[in-house]
Formats: C-alpha cells, sequence, structure tokens
C-alpha cells in the first residue's frame, strides 16, 4: 500500500508478487484474491487496463468459490472503475451498483459505504454530478463509520463540491459547515485547509 501510495510502482509490484506466491502455496484463497484485486488496482494506475481487469476477474473468481460476498463485490468495483478509466462508464456505473446491490442485500453497512464512494466516483468521471450528490447523500445517511471519522468530513466536502457544480450555493454552505466541524473535533488540519480553499473558490 505505502509503495503504491507514494508512487513506487516497481516495489509495490514485487511486493505483491511475493505476497501472491505466498498465499498461493499456502492455499489461501482470501489472501491470494485480496492481493489480486491489489495488483488490479496497480495495473489501473499504470493504465494497464487489460491487466487490471484480468487480475479483478480473477479476483472475483477466487472470491466467489470461498464465498465472500464483499470481496467480491470489492472485485467487481475494480472492474468498474477501469471501465470508467477506459472510457466505458455506462458499463462502469452498472457494475459499480450491482456491487452496490450486493452489499446492501447482505446487510454490510460499511462494505456499502465503500461500494457507493465509487459509484460516486464513476458518476463525476462521467460528468453527472447530479446523481453524485444523491450517491453521496445516501453515503453520508447510512452512518456507516462514526461521525468523527476523517472520512465523513471528507465526503461532506465532497458533497459541498457537487452541490457547488449543481447550483445548490445553500446546500454547499451547510455541507462545507458540517465539513468543518468534523475536522475541527478531530484536529484534521488538512481537511480544514481544504475547506479553507473550497469556500475561498
Amino acid at each position: 500500500f505505502a509503495a503504491r501510495a507514494a508512487e513506487r510502482f516497481s516495489h509495490a509490484a514485487e511486493a505483491l508478487d511475493r505476497a501472491l506466491r505466498i498465499f498461493s502455496s499456502l492455499g489461501d484463497r482470501a489472501g491470494a484474491a485480496f492481493t489480486l484485486t491489489q495488483r488490479g488496482h496497480l495495473h489501473r494506475a499504470l493504465g494497464e487496463v487489460a491487466a487490471a481487469i484480468d487480475c479483478f476477474h480473477e479476483s472475483a473468481d477466487l472470491r466467489a468459490a470461498i464465498p465472500d460476498q464483499r470481496g467480491s463485490a470489492m472485485s467487481l468495483t475494480g472492474i468498474a472503475l477501469t471501465e470508467a478509466v477506459r472510457g466505458n462508464v455506462t458499463t462502469a456505473r452498472s457494475l459499480a451498483r450491482e456491487a452496490a446491490q450486493m452489499l446492501d442485500r447482505s446487510g454490510d453497512r460499511p462494505g456499502l459505504s465503500g461500494a457507493l464512494n465509487n459509484v460516486a466516483a464513476i458518476e463525476i468521471i462521467g460528468g453527472r454530478y447530479g446523481p453524485a450528490v444523491q450517491t453521496v447523500e445516501r453515503l453520508l445517511a447510512l452512518r456507516a463509520v462514526p461521525d468523527l471519522h476523517r472520512s465523513v468530513g471528507w465526503n461532506h466536502l465532497l458533497l459541498a463540491q457537487l452541490r457547488e457544480r449543481t447550483g445548490d450555493r445553500v446546500g454547499a454552505e451547510a455541507a462545507l459547515r458540517a465539513a468543518t466541524a468534523v475536522f475541527g473535533r478531530i484536529g484534521e488540519l488538512r481537511g480544514l485547509a481544504a475547506v479553507e480553499n473550497a469556500d475561498a473558490a
């Protein structure tokens, strides 16, 4: 994770290859599936779309055999994000919504929260800010993570930016106040700075 986040992609690839060999030698399908998903995200970051989709499909097959519903949804979401980057936004939207529905049916609220984040990202890539607003509002209404978690603040900030794009200035200001409240309570300075920048814009 650290290597990928720092864009040390060759180090990330080597670490993932080692992990996959270890999990495979142990017969650990869950570990192998997780590693394949991360390898898929690495390929996606590098623009290697076909390789990314292959990894996500292989991961999905392993997770279906376990079975692991949240993991299967994560693999499906990986395919969706890759299709979005590829420009196939309609396909991506359909896959991401399918993943969200899987998690919703199972009552997995934290998993659904993550899936809805990705649905919103795909709507944004497709320039559909109204549906993105609705998705982030639904995500926040789930309250799948504690109110004082930094991700809640960032989601409020995202909602503010999306509402601004749709012309809802009053709603945008309300979301900015909510983001400020979360970031202020937990001392998230980077978040507070982002709010100030958004307010100034």
